[in-house]
C-alpha cells in the first residue's frame, strides 16, 4: 500500500457540510499546499445520495452499521433522514457505547423516526468467546438501555444467539423482527448505505475534481462495523465512485477487520484503521460495551495486515503516546490521523508533542464555521511542522 498523503503533516478539512459549503472549502483550500485532503463522512453522503435512491414506503434506513461513530454524530444523519417521510425510522447496531447509543436513540425521537436495535450481528465471530469484542452481557446491557428509552423494537438474527435474546424479549412490551441470510422478515422495507453510497460519493469526487488533485478519504461514521461479508460490497462502491482511501473503524470483530482490509486492498483503495475514539463510555472499563482490549487489537491486526495509517483521539495525547510505542514495538512506523482538536478539546500542539513525524490533523468546524475559510486553514496550517518537502500525490 502507498502513501496515501504525501506531506509528513498536513491539516485535511472534515467536510460535514452541504455541498455548496463543501466547494466553498474547496475553492478556498484546494491549492494549498499544507491541505493533505479532505475527508468525506456520513452527512454530506447520506445529503447527496439519498436524492437519487428509490425509496419505498415504509422503509427503515440502516447505514450498516448505524450508531458507531460518536454521540454528536447521530443528528448528523437524522437531520438528513427527516426530510424523507417515507424512511419511517432507523436501524442501530450500537458498539460504540450507551454514550451514543442514548443521543442517536433521542435525536431520532426528536425527528419523529422510529428507532429498531439490532444488537447481534450474524457472524461466527461476533462474541468474544469466539475472538469477537463482545460479550452476552454487553448485548443485554444494549437491550436494557433499549428497553429503557423505549425503542419501538428489536431485530435479531435466526441465529442461535439470536434466538437467545428473542426468547428473553418474548415478555416485553416490545417488537422483535427477524433477520434471515441477511433479509430483514418484516413488513418494513430496508435501504442501507450501499444502496446510497455510490450516487453520493460519485458526486462529491465529481465536485471534488473541478477544483483539487488531492486526495479524497471517506469516513463512513463508522466502517467495519458491519458483517465480514459485507467488505468486498464496500469496497466496490467506494472505489467505483472513485474516493481514494477509507476510514475503518472494525468494532465487530478481528475477522471483519481482515477481510475488509483484503477487500480494500483489492480494489487498490488506501486504508487508514482506528480503534480509540475521543468520547467517554467507549470501552467496558468506562462503561462502554466493547473490551478494552479490543481497541490496541484493531490498530495491531490492522498493522498486521500491512497497514500504516491510523485514526487516533486528537484530545488523548497520553493514548497516542502508548498507541504510537505499542505500533512501533512490531516495527511499524505509524502516520495519524487525529479528530477532536476544536470541537472535543484537543489541541495541535497537545497531540504534536507524542504524534511523531508523520501525522494530519483532521479539522472540521472550527474551518468550515470561519467566516473567512482560507485563513483559517491557514492558521491551522502555521502551527504543523513540515519536516520534509513533499510532492503532489499521484492521481
Amino acid at each position: 500500500m502507498g502513501k496515501i498523503i504525501d506531506w509528513d503533516k498536513s491539516i485535511i478539512p472534515a467536510c460535514d457540510v452541504p455541498l455548496e459549503v463543501y466547494e466553498e472549502i474547496l475553492k478556498n483550500t484546494g491549492d494549498m499546499d499544507k491541505i493533505g485532503g479532505y475527508k468525506i463522512g456520513l452527512y454530506l453522503m447520506l445529503l447527496e445520495g439519498l436524492k437519487d435512491v428509490e425509496i419505498p414506503d415504509n422503509a427503515l434506513y440502516n447505514h450498516r452499521s448505524g450508531a458507531t461513530d460518536i454521540p454528536d454524530m447521530g443528528k448528523n444523519m437524522l437531520s438528513v433522514m427527516k426530510d424523507y417521510p417515507e424512511i419511517k425510522g432507523i436501524i442501530m447496531t450500537p458498539l460504540s457505547g450507551p454514550a451514543t447509543q442514548e443521543k442517536w436513540t433521542e435525536v431520532a425521537k426528536e425527528y419523529g423516526k422510529l428507532v429498531f436495535i439490532e444488537p447481534v450481528l450474524d457472524m461466527k465471530t461476533f462474541l468474544e468467546s469466539d475472538g469477537g469484542y463482545i460479550t452476552d452481557d454487553s448485548i443485554s446491557r444494549i437491550i436494557d438501555l433499549g428497553l429503557k428509552q423505549e425503542v419501538d423494537g428489536f431485530i435479531l438474527p435466526y441465529t442461535e444467539l439470536g434466538d437467545k435474546f428473542a426468547e428473553k424479549l418474548k415478555d416485553k412490551n416490545t417488537k422483535v423482527l427477524r433477520r434471515e441470510k441477511g433479509q430483514l422478515d418484516s413488513d418494513f422495507s430496508e435501504v442501507t448505505a450501499y444502496d446510497v453510497i455510490p450516487n453520493g460519493l460519485s458526486r462529491i469526487v465529481e465536485i471534488t475534481e473541478k477544483h483539487t488533485d488531492k486526495p479524497i478519504i471517506y469516513d463512513h461514521q463508522k466502517a467495519g462495523t458491519d458483517i465480514p461479508d459485507m467488505g468486498e460490497k464496500f469496497a466496490k462502491v467506494c472505489k467505483n465512485a472513485g474516493v481514494d482511501a477509507i476510514i475503518l473503524f472494525p468494532q465487530s470483530g478481528p475477522e471483519t477487520e481482515k477481510v475488509w482490509i483484503e477487500a480494500a486492498k483489492e480494489e487498490d483503495l488506501g486504508i487508514i484503521v482506528g480503534g480509540l475514539m475521543t468520547h467517554p463510555k467507549y470501552v467496558r472499563s468506562e462503561g462502554g460495551y466493547l473490551a478494552d482490549e479490543a481497541v490496541m487489537r484493531m490498530y495491531l491486526n490492522g498493522a498486521d495486515l500491512g497497514v500504516t495509517d491510523f485514526v487516533v483521539p486528537g484530545n488523548k495525547p497520553d493514548d497516542i503516546k502508548r498507541i504510537k510505542e505499542t505500533l512501533e514495538e512490531r516495527g511499524i512506523s505509524p502516520t495519524f490521523y487525529a479528530p477532536g482538536f476544536v470541537a472535543q478539546g484537543g489541541e495541535i500542539s497537545d497531540a504534536a508533542k507524542v504524534a511523531g513525524k508523520n501525522w494530519h490533523a483532521i479539522v472540521g468546524r472550527g474551518i468550515y464555521e470561519s467566516e473567512n475559510i482560507r485563513q483559517a486553514a491557514l492558521e491551522y496550517t502555521s502551527n504543523l511542522i513540515f519536516n520534509s518537502q513533499a510532492t503532489k500525490p499521484e492521481r
